[in-house]
């Protein structure tokens, strides 16, 4: 497995002109394969909707192998250098945030993640118990910068989580207890991310504005949300708590981050509402 990481890390990296579809397929691939050797190690997805979101992860989850993280740490390094690689065209398909600093600004195009598909995305979500251990033993032990990597993961989960519930949409029994597994997955590995300590310093860290970018993110996507919040119904309802409680768990770890991410928010939804209405006038 390992050699093979090393095969498709160095494809990718010789060849930066590789197709994207190609690109996709790899790092799906990979992650699709760490799913599949956690399960056969028997540390893949638990049974979660009995555990309560606002639980420590290590107690909700118990403690894995060190033969499960090296693992899923080989297989996140792979997945590191394969997404890395940015191309000039489609950056709009990028999972990313816009950076915004600690102080609330931020600059036009400054992009913070990878070129992470949802496909690639969706088997680490079900491994919330161990992909944010293997980021942080990633920072420990190669001493690489993973910050465009959690911000991608946020992004891809927060898609998730901001999807129109399944009691809004008419899809079968079996349809909708899918649709929320995944939102629920999604949440959990926010907030495994959030509370993992060996990626506090990721965090907390002040030259890299994730925090800030997070909570900006949150803010703005609530405001933009699909729900109409005054009817306060149980989807709405629902969305309301989520976002609490990723800002709650993200203002525990960095509360300056949060607040400048926060203002930073306000001070953009102000300013397009005030657009509009120049517009209209």
């Amino acid at each position: 497995r390992s050699w093979g990481y090393v095969m498709a890390s160095a494809l990718v990296a010789k060849c930066p002109a590789i197709a994207p579809e190609v690109r996709e397929v790899i790092a799906t691939t990979i992650s699709k394969g760490a799913l599949e050797m956690t399960v056969a190690l028997g540390y893949g997805p638990h049974a979660l909707s009995d555990i309560d979101l606002e639980e420590e992860m290590t107690a909700a989850f118990g403690t894995a192998s060190v033969e499960a993280v090296e693992e899923m740490t080989t297989s996140i390094l792979a997945l590191i250098s394969v997404l890395s690689e940015r191309s000039s065209e489609g950056l709009e398909q990028v999972a990313s945030l816009a950076r915004v600093s600690n102080a609330g600004s931020s600059k036009n195009r400054d992009l913070i993640g990878l070129n992470m598909p949802a496909s690639t995305f969706r088997p680490l979500a079900r491994l919330s118990h161990l992909t944010p251990a293997a980021f942080g033993e990633i920072m420990d032990s190669q001493g690489l910068d993973v910050t465009d990597a959690l911000a991608s993961l946020f992004v891809r989960s927060f898609e998730c989580v901001l999807a129109v519930p399944s009691s809004a949409r008419k899809v079968s029994k079996k349809g909708a207890k899918k649709i929320d597994a995944k939102s629920g997955e999604a949440l959990r590995l926010i907030l495994a991310m959030v509370k993992e300590p060996s990626l506090r310093e990721v965090w907390t860290n002040r030259s890299n504005g994730l925090t800030a970018s997070v909570s900006s993110h949150v803010v703005v996507s609530f405001a933009s949300s699909p729900f109409d919040l005054d009817d306060a119904d149980s989807e709405s309802n629902i969305f309301l708590d989520n976002c609490k409680l990723l800002l709650r768990a993200v203002r525990s770890i960095d509360a300056v981050g949060c607040d400048g991410g926060i203002a930073h928010a306000v001070a953009l939804l102000k300013g397009g509402k005030k657009k509009r209405k120049k517009e209209a006038a």
